[in-house]
């Protein structure tokens, strides 16, 4: 079979499926999350690599909720700024950059909530779109 290659800028795409850490070479991915368990993503340093940047999307493969919760969670002794805007108007979570190093996804959470996450060089700051208030906040510990 043919190979297709697109013209101009695309995205490095890959799958999450189980606990991963991201590392420098990683920034610039788009993420799609579908743990087949209880998972967590760790961040790399933002002091150390200031405008690392990645993007995460809930890929729950039957287009529903998550089977499994899922923690994004700051490199150690690092906090999160940002908003996780729902669409349901139950009012944004915001971070409060001093000790919340979590985003909790849990099993509420549906097929193509997206959290873009960069860093300024001293935290990481998350934008993220989710369908309820309560399907992923901003957390001090993570998900168990």
């Amino acid at each position: 079979m043919a190979r297709t290659y697109l013209g101009g800028s695309n995205a490095h795409v890959e799958k999450i499926t189980a606990s991963k850490t991201l590392y420098a070479k990683d920034s610039g991915k788009v993420f799609f999350l579908n743990p087949a368990a209880l998972s967590t993503i760790t961040l790399p340093s933002a002091v150390t690599y200031p405008g690392w940047e990645v993007t995460i999307i809930v890929h729950e493969d039957d287009g529903g909720t998550m089977d499994y919760k899922c923690n994004i969670s700051c490199y150690s002794g690092e906090f999160f700024n940002g908003i996780l805007v729902p669409s349901d108007g139950g009012g944004p979570s915001i971070a409060n950059g001093t000790d919340q190093d979590n985003v909790n996804i849990t099993t509420s959470a549906t097929s193509g909530e997206t959290f873009q996450i960069v860093s300024d060089g001293a935290r990481m700051h998350v934008r993220g779109h989710i369908v309820d208030a309560t399907d992923s906040l901003f957390a001090s510990t993570p998900l168990s």
